[in-house]
Order: C-alpha cells, then structure tokens, then sequence
C-alpha cells in the first residue's frame, strides 16, 4: 500500500466521522429553529434552515460518491473510481461536478448570510434589497452559483484522452489503477509541450477567473456587510435607550455567532482553496495535501451549526436541559414558544 493510498484511507474514516457528526448537529439545529427560536429572530430562522439542509446534504453527498482531490503537475483534479460501480463513467462525472458546485454554493451562503444579517440592522437597506418577496433573492444567489459552475466544470473540464495519459502515470503511482477507470474533472493550466516547456492553458484560466469571482464576491460581503454590522450595533448600542433589552442581547448573540461563522470558512475553506489551487498554478506537485480541502470541508459542514446552537442563548439553553440531568422530559426542549 502506497503512502497516498493510506493517507487516503486515513481521509475517508475522517470524512465519514465527519459526515456523522454534521448530519445530528444540523439535525438539532433546525429543530431548534423551528421549536425554540425566540420570535425576534423573524425571517432568519429560514435562512438558518437552508443553509443547515445544505449543510446535511453537502455531507452526505460526500460520503455516497467518495470524491477524490488530487494534484498532478499543472493538473488540479477531482475524480471518483468508477471501475466496479453501478454508474458509468460519465454518469460518475457529473457526480463529481455536481460536489464541485456544492462548494460554490457554499461561498455564496456566506455572503448572503451576512448581506441578511447587515439588513436585519438597517432598515433603509433592508427595504430597498431584502424586504418582502425581495428576501428570495438570498435563497437564489446559492443555487445560481452552483449551476453556474456546474456548467463551466462540464463543459470545460471534461476528461479526455490527453488527459487520461497525462495522468495516467501519477494515477498508477499513486491509486495504482488506470485513468481510463475513474471519472476525472481535470483543471489543467498549463499544456506540456514536447520541448519540455509549459504554456499557460488560456482557456482554463479564462474558466477559473469565474470561480474566482465568486470567491471574490463571497469574501467582499463578508469584509463588507461584517465591518458595516459591527458599525452599526455599536453606533445603536450607544445611542437607543428604547430597543428592547431582549433584542439587544439576541442582536449580539447573533453577531457573535456570525463572528465565529467568518473565522470557520476563512480557515477551512477560503485558505485550503487558496494553496489547493496555487500548488497546480506554479507547477508544484503535492499529491498528497491536496485532499486537504475535502477534509476542511467535511470538518466545516460538521461545526457550522455549532457557533448557533452554543451562542444564541434559548437554543443554549435547550441543550443544557436535554443533556443534564432532569426531572423534565427530553420533549420538553422542543416545545414550541407560546
């Protein structure tokens, strides 16, 4: 057994530990968005919904088709072996495409959730963008960002039969098993010539500029509509003696919450994407960090639920009567607000 094969064993037991855990605490926070989330809350708690659906399936879809992330030379890939499957290459293909979007879709979940959270403080912005049938907007942006790179990733980075051989060797190396029986989305930047020179593939980095984008717009909400929340609780904190003392404290539950929930995809999805693309880019070869990012992705779905459940206080206190020891029954946790 090869060094990248065991490692690869070691990421699966992770990933499936992972999955686990993220479906229960996803499971545990909608139903406490359901049954115990304080009125104030308003039209958040759909959003929270959404983003934990997503959160379940996006997991789940990782363990059922196993993708793999590897890097070749110039080549980013993710593939699945197929070989023994009950699908067929192409069929296992749009499989792997399809995880690739979930990963899109999760960039544009951070940014709406903080372009709501920053309307939910401003009126003004919040009638002009978000109030009303306006709202569905943050529930579309999600799922035009996967189809959209679900589309780019079909069509443009579709394996063939240069790239089954170019492949082909670090493929026996390292799976010890033929390109020819694995379903390959290849991100290939640059052309190998005979000379033994490089030459930038222009049209996929004219397709990756798209991805890119949508990093960018993700990280540009996050910095910008979280700059403008902090502004404006402080600014409101300091001058309105009228709001609610419950509203006050859910307001900075809720940022402290979306705090955490900034810092979780910095560190495990916006830098693992990064390096995991920049390796390929200067032509480095580290087969074996690429599975990195599949590993940050499955610890993200598993402890983003967790800053909502632990910080927003009725949800916090609903888990401490479940988990200590009681008189009440467990139902009782997830009777609805009167």
């Amino acid at each position: 057994m090869s060094e990248h094969v065991l490692w690869r064993n070691i990421v699966n037991y992770f990933k499936y530990t992972c999955s686990g855990c993220a479906t229960i605490f996803n499971i545990v926070l909608i139903s406490l968005v359901i049954f115990r989330s304080p009125k104030s809350l308003g039209a958040y708690k759909y959003l929270m919904i959404y983003i934990s659906a997503f959160d379940i399936f996006y997991s789940v879809w990782d363990v059922v088709w196993k993708p793999v992330v590897y890097s070749y030379g110039s080549a980013f890939t993710v593939f699945r072996h197929c070989k023994d499957s009950f699908f067929s290459r192409e069929l296992s293909f749009h499989m792997v495409v399809a995880y690739c979007a979930c990963f899109t879709f999760s960039l544009a979940c951070f940014g709406v959730h903080f372009v709501y959270r920053y309307g939910s403080l401003n009126n003004e912005f919040r009638e002009k963008y978000i109030n009303g049938k306006k709202m569905c907007v943050l529930f579309i942006i999600p799922i035009v960002y996967g189809c959209w790179w679900f589309t780019i990733s079909a069509t443009m980075f579709h394996f063939d039969d240069f790239t089954d051989e170019y492949l082909n060797i670090g493929f026996h190396e390292d799976f010890y098993y033929d390109t020819k029986e694995a379903a390959i989305m290849v991100i290939l930047f640059y052309w190998p010539s005979n000379d033994g020179k490089l030459h930038p593939n222009w049209k996929t980095l004219t397709a990756m500029a798209n991805v890119w984008f949508m990093s960018f717009t993700s990280m540009f909400c996050v910095g910008y509509c979280g700059i403008k929340c902090y502004k404006t609780i402080t600014k409101a904190f300091a001058i309105i003696q009228t709001q609610s003392k419950v509203a006050k404290t859910l307001q900075h539950q809720l940022f402290n919450a979306l705090v955490i929930q900034t810092l979780i995809p910095a560190v495990l999805m916006y830098l693992p994407l990064f390096f995991v693309f920049a390796f390929p880019i200067f032509n480095i070869n580290l087969p074996l960090a690429s599975p990195i990012i599949s590993v940050t992705i499955s610890i993200y779905t598993a402890i983003d639920p967790l800053p909502s459940i632990f910080i927003i206080k009725t949800y916090r206190k609903s888990i401490l009567r479940m988990v200590m020891p009681s008189g009440r029954k467990l139902k009782f946790c997830f009777r609805r607000n009167p």
